[in-house]
């Protein structure tokens, strides 16, 4: 146990010395730690997906784009906040996020039929905001009209989600080793 929280401390020092001087709260109205009655009166729908954990969702919009916004709450705290957007043309957030926050960390979640890349910002309060790329644009074919769409996520991520997120990108880095 006590190495655990050694690594812990040792990952969170690395993320506070490349972090960017920016602060996340959360996502426009919905803040890390946000209840789900705050998030009811904010206009999300709310529905439990199993013990201790709550789903919110609601329409809003990233970088001029309009998507669906989702929160997930444990212990009725918001912990993640996903937004996924979609256009017509293929969307880049990496490109969006890097103008507004800066160059982002990456590394690669190697799975079994593709590669993704993940890029990642990092806040000065251990915060983070993530997206990842696959190469190709994930089209959307909606069934009723068949038009396509292209779609894009943004992961926000409360302090202990970070500490995941970071786990990751060290695995990552340990297992792109060739040697």
């Amino acid at each position: 146990m006590k190495f655990n929280c050694i690594a812990a401390g040792t990952l969170f020092l690395a993320a506070m010395a490349s972090s960017q001087a920016f602060e996340l709260k959360g996502f426009k109205s919905i803040d890390f730690g946000a209840s789900n009655a705050t998030l009811t009166a904010n206009g999300l729908n709310c529905r439990p997906q199993g013990t201790n954990v709550v789903e919110c969702s609601g329409a809003d919009t990233l970088f001029g784009f309009s998507g669906t916004v989702r929160a997930w709450l444990s212990s009725d705290k918001v912990t993640n906040i996903r937004m996924v957007v979609v256009d017509k043309k293929p969307v880049n957030l990496v490109d969006a996020y890097s103008q507004a926050l800066g160059k982002p960390k990456t590394f690669i979640q190697r799975y079994p039929r593709q590669d993704v890349t993940v890029s990642y910002w990092i806040a000065m309060d251990g915060t983070s905001v993530s997206t990842f790329t696959t190469g190709t644009t994930l089209v959307v074919k909606n069934p009723d009209t068949g038009e396509e769409r292209h779609s894009a996520t943004a992961d926000y991520m409360d302090r202990a989600s970070t500490m995941d997120l970071l786990a990751k990108a060290k695995k990552a880095e340990q297992t792109k080793r060739d040697f």
